[in-house]
């Protein structure tokens, strides 16, 4: 299911089991760059698909 948020910006809904720890983890680092998880898991994903070519 796709969602469009207000700015405009279409997103898709993801589920993952995350290692134990580990979202928490997230949660911190999340909230010591002042930004949320869901940008976070985004930029790590556009920074590994560019590395391996699969992303324009």
């Amino acid at each position: 299911m796709t969602e469009i948020p207000k700015n405009g910006h279409p997103r898709e809904r993801l589920s993952v089991d995350l290692p134990s720890g580990t979202l928490t983890a997230l949660k911190i680092h999340a909230a010591r760059q002042e930004t949320t998880i869901r940008e976070v898991v985004t930029d790590l994903i556009k920074k590994e698909l560019i590395n391996k070519g699969t992303h324009s």
